[in-house]
Order: C-alpha cells, then structure tokens, then sequence
C-alpha cells in the first residue's frame, strides 16, 4: 500500500484531471458546432452531451 499524496502533488493531479475535463468539454462543443453544419437533427444531442461534460468540469 502506497502513501497518501502530498498536498501539492494532490492539488496538481486535480488540476490536471480539471484540465483534461475542459479540453474534452471544449472538443464537444466544436463537435456540436460541426454537427450543426452537417446535420441539424443532431444538435441538440451533441449540445446537451458537451453541457453535461462541462458540468462535470465544474465550469
């Protein structure tokens, strides 16, 4: 069994795990961006599934 981490090395994973979650939240939203232009109808799919990964970005 490993240590628990120190403090600093703690807030630095969840600063990069914050990082990934807005870089994949970011990447949806240009996905629903180009659904809008290929396909209309799945817009709404693609809006509400990059909404709901930014939540759980925190932002």
């Amino acid at each position: 069994m490993t240590a628990p981490p120190a403090t600093g090395e703690a807030d630095e994973v969840a600063r990069r795990i914050r990082l990934v979650a807005v870089l994949v939240s970011s990447l949806s939203l240009l996905a629903a961006l180009a659904a809008l232009l290929v396909a209309p109808g799945y817009t709404l799919l693609g809006v509400s599934i990059a909404l709901g990964s930014t939540q759980l970005a925190g932002y």
